[in-house]
């Protein structure tokens, strides 16, 4: 302890930040990411997480290094990442949600979300696997169902 007060009292001598004052708080960073691309309130981002508003707001103050650290904390960065992934896919923001909560298996109820799968497993590596097929299912999916939509004629 006493090394650290020293070494921080050298570095504001020599006019550098301290060290915590260095490290970036990239929490703020996901979080604010995601609320934009998901068009959420705080209390709809904790809600998906299955946290609470409180524990949310404590992974703001945290590097990528600390939330990686922690199973539970960890679900944050699995949607950043499944989120930047999608947009890197072209996925549309205002399908994002969509995307989230339908069910891996359409046929089977019980398959769970993608949302319920980056709660329960956010380290799971399968996850990775599986989620660019998934999203490109998905888009395929909701472009044929467009395009019907489209061709029909019109009643009247």
């Amino acid at each position: 302890m006493e090394k650290r007060e020293k070494e921080s009292r050298q570095r504001k001598k020599m006019g550098l930040p301290s060290q915590k004052q260095r490290e970036p708080f990239w929490g703020e960073a996901l979080v604010g990411h995601l609320l934009s691309q998901l068009n959420a309130s705080p209390t709809m981002l904790a809600g998906m997480l299955s946290v609470n508003e409180k524990t949310l707001q404590s992974w703001k103050k945290k590097t990528t290094e600390e939330l990686a650290s922690n199973s539970k904390s960890r679900r944050l960065l699995t949607l950043y990442e499944f989120v930047c992934m999608a947009a890197a896919m072209k996925v549309e923001k205002t399908l994002l949600l969509s995307l989230l909560h339908e069910p891996l298996d359409p046929s089977r109820t019980e398959s769970g979300s993608l949302l319920s799968h980056i709660v329960r497993e956010p380290t799971s590596s399968v996850f990775k696997d599986i989620a660019p097929r998934l999203i490109r299912d998905f888009v395929v999916a909701r472009t044929m169902r467009h395009s019907e939509v489209r061709g029909r004629p019109r009643a009247g």
